[in-house]
Parts: structure tokens; sequence; C-alpha cells
């Protein structure tokens, strides 16, 4: 079982480092062992925070996931500024600086966090391949990388997992990633299975979120877009009533089977905990409705997509790269440039 820690250092507002440790060590003792970190998260501090919340205990009861590839270069005009870089150089600098921030000697899985369209994702995986001969990263992931650049990265060296969000109400990975994934024999591990706390039924309105939060910015989070998606979670939350299932539950396990029986899954990354409770590590199976079915709400094709869907994933890049509406700065911080896209 895996979980995400990004959310305990950035983007969802305010922060607590002494109930984010907790949380952490509260999950290890559950079985929880799955740690998805990033350089970028903080930037920085997630991992400082990962590595407190591990130390002392034997290394080989964690595997710790953490990220290269989006790098902080802050400016004048936009002080969060961070660009896309597949550089050799980066690479070594950042593996340095995590494994410092995280207290080890190595990386189990390695993640390029975006994929650089700069620099060929063959030299990329190629320099990822040398910390895997130098002991540095056990395993080579990619994150949010198209089927064509899998197959490209995966004849450069084998890449052990792909991180992509998934959930129900992002069900791209779908149509083309899992059944790729299934074709190389690489893992799928999902990020944000509860869809960023909406479908935990914990927030229904951009309102009860911090001021910071960059989810009241997300299109699926505003008018129409949110009103669609409480209907298909009303319909959810009905089936799950009827259950006796905790929203979180139902949710995480649903996409954790879904993607064990897509590809074979290393293992999904859970959303941020904000208190400590087990309730997400302890998933039971969903049952069927008295006629034997699921509920409708999961009915979906698999090749269907949101209206939103393309908006969404254009403002998850503006918010890696510190993209700010305020200015327009794209790459680079250069006003009135659009954030460059990513394979």
């Amino acid at each position: 079982m895996g979980l995400g820690c990004m959310g305990m250092s950035a983007f969802y507002g305010t922060t607590d480092e002494g109930e984010a440790i907790a949380t952490i060590r509260r999950a290890l003792e559950l079985g929880c062992t799955f740690l998805d970190t990033g350089e970028m998260y903080g930037p920085f501090t997630n991992e400082e925070l990962v590595g407190k919340a591990i130390a002392g205990r034997p290394r080989d009861e964690v595997t710790i996931a953490t990220k290269w590839g989006i790098r902080f270069a802050p400016t004048d005009d936009n002080p969060t500024n961070r660009v896309l870089d597949g550089s050799r150089e980066n690479l070594r600098r950042s593996i340095e600086g995590s494994l410092q921030r995280l207290g080890t000697d190595h990386v189990d899985l390695y993640f390029q966090h975006r994929i650089d369209p700069n620099v060929p994702v063959e030299e990329s995986v190629g320099a990822m391949a040398e910390l895997v001969a130098e002991g540095k990263v056990r395993h080579i992931g990619l994150s949010e990388a198209a089927p064509d650049t899998l197959r490209r990265a995966a004849a450069a060296h084998p890449i052990a997992a792909v991180q992509t969000e998934y959930s129900l109400w992002t069900r791209d990975p779908e149509a083309e990633v899992l059944p790729t994934c299934r074709e190389l024999g690489i893992g799928f591990v999902a990020y944000s299975p509860l869809g960023r706390g909406f479908l935990s039924g914990r927030f229904t309105s951009p309102e009860e979120l911090h001021p910071d939060d960059f989810r009241r910015h997300v299109p699926r989070w505003q008018g129409d877009n949110l009103a669609t998606t409480s209907g298909s979670w009303r319909r959810c939350a009905s089936w799950r009533a009827r259950r006796a299932a905790r929203p979180g539950n139902s949710r995480w396990h649903g996409c954790w089977r879904r993607a064990r029986t897509s590809c074979r899954s290393r293992a999904p990354s859970g959303g941020p905990f904000s208190r400590r409770t087990g309730a997400r590590s302890t998933s039971r199976s969903p049952t069927r409705t008295s006629s034997g079915s699921r509920p409708s709400c999961r009915r979906r094709p698999a090749t269907a997509t949101t209206p939103w869907d393309g908006q969404h994933q254009r403002v998850m890049l503006q918010e890696c790269l510190g993209y700010r509406r305020s200015h327009g700065g794209g790459r680079g911080g250069q006003a009135g440039q659009p954030p460059p896209s990513v394979a």
C-alpha cells in the first residue's frame, strides 16, 4: 500500500509537520510501507519530512519513491517559478540532494517527474540507468508519460513503474496508458485516487478549502463542472450508504483493484492524510448491489473523458511549473507564454 506525502508540505494550504510525521509513522505501522515524495514538493521540504519520519527505522522496512526533473528556478517576477529539466546535470544534482534530505544511501523508485520536451527521454533514462549501476537508485519510473514515450524509455532501460493521476473522475489512463503498461510489464502507481479529497466526501465546494489551496483554481472544482461531478458523487454516496462502506475506503479500493486488473501494479499512492487515522489503509472490498452490479457511477466507458480533462491536465502542469495566472508566466517566467506541453 502507498502513501502520497506531497500534501503534507505543499499545495493544499496550511501544513503541520508534527501531525504529518505522526501520520507517516502510523501508516507504516499499519503496513503502508510505500512512501511517495518528490524534490519539487516544498520544494525540498517534503523529502526532509519523510526523512525525519523514517529516521531510526530499518531501511528495508520502507520503500521510498521520489522524483526529479522539475527544477526550482525563481525569478524576480515569479518567485515560485519552476522549469522542466531532464538533463544529466540536473539529475546528478537532484539525486545527491534527495539522498541527503531523505537520510538514505539509495532510492527504491526514482521517477522523472515530467518529461522534458527538450531532452530525448532516452538520454534522461540512460542517465538514470547510471544511477542504478552505482547503487543510488534501485528502480526507474516515469510520471505522466505518454504510451510512445513509455516504449522509447523501456527500450533504453527497464521501467519499473509509471505514475499518473487515476480515480473515478480521472479515467484517462484506461484508454492507452494502462494497456501499454500491461504490454510492457510496467507497474502503475495511481496518484490522487480520492480525487484530491473530493471523492472522500470531505469537500464539496472550493469555498471550503484554505485560501492558499491550489484546488480552488482547478477547473473541475468550478461551476458547471462541479455540478456535473457532484451528481456522480451523490450516486456513489447513495450506493456506499446502502453498503455501510466508508467513502475513502470504497473508492481507494476500487482504484487499486482496477489498476491491479489492468496491469502489474506496484501500489497506488494514497491521498494526503490530515488526521492520524488508519481508515485509508484498512479498506475492505466493496460488495455488489442486490442486483449484483457495481454502482452506476462506475459504468463509464474506459475510453470516455470528461469535457474538462484536457484543461485539468494543463492546470496541473501549470501548478507544477509555478505558473501564476496573475502575470501569465510560463516556462522561465516569461509573461504571456503558456506552459510547455508534456508527452
